[in-house]
């Protein structure tokens, strides 16, 4: 029984560290891109990974970011 707690207490803990997921109409918001460019582009091309549950799909926030990042252009202003 006292493993079993300690199961349960490692996934409580971790749960609590997970983040929030953001539905498409919000992500997409954050990504500046319409909803249905989402939809097209991004989920139909693999783009970003994404939390498929029953018919609904979500996002990480850092796989977001991810996006972001890889897809960001520098300009130098020298």
């Amino acid at each position: 029984m006292e493993k079993v707690m300690k199961i349960i207490e490692n996934k409580v803990e971790n749960v609590d560290e997970m983040e929030s997921l953001l539905g498409e109409r919000a992500s997409a918001k954050v990504l500046g891109v319409s909803y249905d460019t989402l939809k097209k582009t991004f989920r139909y091309g693999g783009l970003i990974s994404y939390v498929k549950y029953k018919k609904g799909i979500r996002y990480r926030p850092s796989d977001l970011r991810k996006f972001i990042d890889k897809h960001l252009v520098v300009v130098a202003t020298d």
